[in-house]
């Protein structure tokens, strides 16, 4: 059982996880990764360009360059060339990587103890510390309101994607967010929409 026993257990499997593992793993921690998808969600954006530029997306001491997995010179990746240059980098790192999904965290005698979903093979994983990076969750409407019809931001990626954007043809669109998959869906449907408005409070990146 002890071999189950780490310092520290990761769940999340995107760019948030992997730049923590790098951390952890600098500082001469045994490290577990556990997520259900390695790549992050913005694999949903396929061939399009992401929002933000190579720089910006550039995970500090990755073994891999982004670059590497680019087909061709552009400021920005797709959403599957960023999402095969973060699972790459994960299974380059020293770490027990797991690809399952969380059910449930607890705590017992001092340690945490993570529980995979029904059918995982092995004993729970049980660690000193937990770093949730699990990125963004679909989120409720903010409000009800009679003639608009609500979307999260996987819905819209997956329909672009399945070139389903008939929904958008000239129709007015409101995106609630202040992070880059606000500005994606906007760089997204922009040339379907017949207006794109982003609200927000403040520009969080």
């Amino acid at each position: 059982m002890e071999q189950h026993v780490f310092d520290v257990i990761v769940v999340g499997g995107g760019p948030a996880g992997l730049s923590e593992c790098i951390r952890l793993i600098d500082l001469g921690l045994k490290v577990a990764v556990i997520s259900d998808v390695f790549g992050g969600c913005m694999g949903m954006m396929g061939d399009h360009p992401l929002q933000s530029y190579c720089n910006e997306l550039e995970i500090e001491g990755a073994p891999y360059p982004l670059h590497r997995f680019m087909r061709k010179l552009c400021v920005s990746p797709t959403g599957e060339e960023y999402a095969a240059y973060i699972r790459s980098n994960f299974e380059a790192l020293p770490l027990t990587r797991i690809q399952q999904r969380v059910v449930t965290v607890s705590k017992a005698q001092g340690l945490f103890e993570v529980n995979l979903a029904p059918g995982s093979q092995g004993h729970p994983l049980r660690a000193q510390q937990i770093i949730l990076a699990t990125g963004i969750r679909p989120k409720a409407p903010p409000f009800e309101m009679p003639n608009a019809h609500w979307l999260n931001c996987f819905d819209v990626y997956q329909m672009v994607a399945r070139g389903q954007v008939q929904r958008f043809l000239q129709q007015d669109v409101v995106i609630f967010g202040s992070g880059n998959s606000a500005f994606q869906i906007a760089l997204l449907l922009a040339p379907f929409a017949r207006n794109v408005s982003i609200l927000i409070k403040s520009y969080l990146g």
